[in-house]
């Protein structure tokens, strides 16, 4: 008798369908974020047999004058703040964090430059993002959320020029202010979908009418373009 087909028929077999049938199917949003990345080294390291040579590959990150600016700028200042009203032991103020991000351009961090945004790249930003972290991770979310990954992301993306030209600019210079809504909340118990209607003007034009059931936006001021 060959015990080990036994033992796969009439034990490993069933133990795997009984545990496959017991865990929930990704949804939409988890299938998106584990197809985003790659393994890169990690398949090396995990192989037994890495090629440590592979890692003198990556090169150092060079930051461009502007963005060096910024950094040194803007976002030292930033820091400086949050460390300034932590050593008080209050937390920065709501309208005072607001004010500073809205003088000192952050919404136009994402803008490209020629719509007279600061143009930062992805690895600027993402040093943004960590060197805030460092003293507020609560501050740090809310610059992903609404600057990072924000509308201008979205309008890079999927807007038609004349969008991209007119929201962009107004974003870069920075008379206007915008904000991602999910249409979608997804999380690990239950799906919330908003919805939308087409219908039709008195004109005769088709319209999108949006319910905005269970959507959310990033925090902040009230943006004019959401």
């Amino acid at each position: 008798m060959d015990w080990s087909a036994w033992r796969r028929r009439t034990l490993t077999e069933p133990l795997y369908r009984w545990a496959r049938n017991g865990v929930s199917p990704f949804n939409v949003f988890q299938r998106r974020v584990l197809s985003a990345g790659d393994v890169w080294w990690e398949a090396q390291l995990l192989s037994g047999k890495p090629d440590w040579a592979a890692l003198t590959y990556v090169r150092p990150v060079a930051f461009s004058t502007r963005e060096k600016e910024f950094i040194d700028g803007p976002v030292a200042a930033l820091c400086q703040l949050i460390e300034q009203s932590a050593a008080e032991g209050e937390a920065l103020p709501t309208e005072q964090l607001w004010r500073f991000l809205a003088e000192h351009r952050f919404e136009a961090m994402a803008v490209p430059t020629e719509y007279g945004g600061v143009g930062l790249g992805a690895w600027a930003q993402s040093e943004v993002l960590h060197r805030v972290a460092l003293r507020s991770v609560s501050v740090a979310y809310l610059l992903a959320a609404r600057f990072v990954f924000g509308p201008a992301a979205v309008l890079k993306a999927a807007a038609t020029p004349e969008q991209a030209g007119h929201w962009l600019a107004r974003m870069g210079q920075g008379v206007a202010c915008g904000s991602v809504a999910s249409f979608a909340v997804e999380n690990d118990i239950v799906p919330i979908q908003a919805t939308g209607v087409v219908l039709h003007s008195p004109k005769g034009e088709p319209i999108l009418r949006l319910n905005w059931r269970g959507a959310r936006h990033a925090p902040g001021p009230r943006p004019a373009l959401l």
